[in-house]
């Protein structure tokens, strides 16, 4: 009975060290101390294959033990349960998602911190090895769409990127605008029309965005996916009075009203959810923490699926897991630059104040003691910001 319930102990503690836990070493050991084998924590480490005896994790689970301290059926079973869990590693450790990044053009600053995001998340520690992600954007660099004469912009991105309904995440976001409406022939469901001023619109789009984001939550009712995440930035807008385009940016507005008006049932009940963010920094951190939880749910989600629903990559080698940052992350005395704004991090509100700054004058003076970290802030911080497009023009 005790070699059986060491066995159970060995699968649960296998399972759990491919799904990533952390406390898994501990069961993992002291089932194998009650099969007379003794491992230190140094031995379980990923690919360690420490003298007779040892374990290799995560990207292959295999387990080598010395064969004359194990009963011949025991061995056996050991066997068993080790090909099933390799097998099952090959099928479902490693996942290949798709994150579509839909916004109107004045969150330019926004969609570069999101990809920003989006392209850390493979690094972290619970997730290297065991996933890539493709941003989908029209904005990505080395991924932009080209714009053919007989075809509307949005016609073009369609053709060219996936749609938001064939990925696994869609990211919404607005601000001040809903975007450039679309021609006639785009018509919307009636459940996502929705009134101004109390009069109900047509059922043209009124944006490309509106279009990604009714294509995700249709796909999303009918098949469970996409997951569909939306942020509104609760920043007011800045707008002039004598400002030539006051009545665009006005209706804008209104129309961006409107659409999350929907969102809530007029007793006050509501009816989905959106995630409200102060400024980029604020959005930027948001975002990490939700999508790491979206991409933990995808994976019990496909787990869970009879049928594979993605491409799997598998048998990844040591060479092929991603390197974020080659070098010391330390600069030494120097000053981080412009280079160095992947591993730049602590100063999200400060960059922020400064582009505010830049975006109301274009002088601005940043002062403080010695070695307080201004020229960093302004090198690594405030120059990429700006370097991506955070202020239009």
């Amino acid at each position: 009975m005790a070699a059986e319930k060491a066995i159970q102990m060995l699968e649960s503690a296998l399972h759990s060290f491919k799904v990533g836990d952390e406390n898994a070493s501990t069961t993992l050991l002291q089932a194998l101390k009650s099969l007379g084998i003794e491992l230190s924590n140094d031995t379980i480490t990923m690919g360690d294959i420490s003298d007779a005896a040892g374990i290799a994790i995560r990207r292959n689970i295999q387990m080598i033990v010395n064969q004359a301290v194990l009963p011949k059926d025991l061995q056996d079973k050991l066997s068993q349960l080790l090909d099933k869990l390799a097998r099952l590693n090959r099928k479902i450790s490693h996942r290949h998602i798709r994150i579509f990044l839909s916004s109107p053009g004045d969150l330019v600053d926004e969609r570069a911190l999101a990809m920003r995001v989006i392209d850390e998340i493979p690094y972290d520690p619970l997730l290297r090895g065991r996933v890539s992600i493709d941003t989908v954007a029209w904005d990505k660099a080395g991924g932009s769409t080209p714009m053919l004469a007989t075809m509307t912009p949005q016609e073009a991105i369609n053709q060219g990127l996936p749609m938001p309904s064939e990925c696994d995440i869609v990211v919404v976001l607005f601000w001040t605008r809903m975007g450039t409406a679309l021609p006639t022939e785009y018509t919307k469901p009636e459940a996502y029309r929705f009134s101004i001023g109390g009069k109900w619109q047509e059922d043209r789009y009124f944006s490309g965005t509106e279009w990604e984001y009714v294509d995700a939550m249709e796909a999303a009712k009918k098949k469970g996916k996409p997951f569909v995440i939306i942020y509104r930035c609760t920043e007011p807008p800045s707008i002039t009075l004598n400002d030539p385009n006051l009545d665009t940016k006005r209706e804008q507005w209104q129309l961006v009203e409107s659409f999350f008006s929907t969102f809530t049932q007029p007793d006050g009940v509501i009816r989905q959810g959106v995630n409200f963010y102060k400024s980029p920094s604020d959005f930027e951190q948001q975002l990490g923490i939700h999508l790491r939880d979206l991409i933990a749910r995808l994976f019990v989600k496909l787990e869970q699926e009879e049928q594979e629903q993605q491409t799997y990559i598998e048998n990844l080698g040591e060479s092929s897991e991603p390197i974020f940052w080659e070098g010391s992350p330390f600069p030494g005395l120097r000053a981080f630059g412009p280079e160095e704004s992947p591993i730049f991090y602590g100063r999200g509100l400060e960059t922020d104040e400064l582009v505010a700054h830049f975006k109301k004058q274009s002088f601005l003076a940043v002062i403080g003691a010695s070695g307080s970290g201004k020229s960093s802030l302004v090198g690594a911080g405030l120059l990429p910001r700006l370097l991506n497009n955070a202020i239009p023009g």
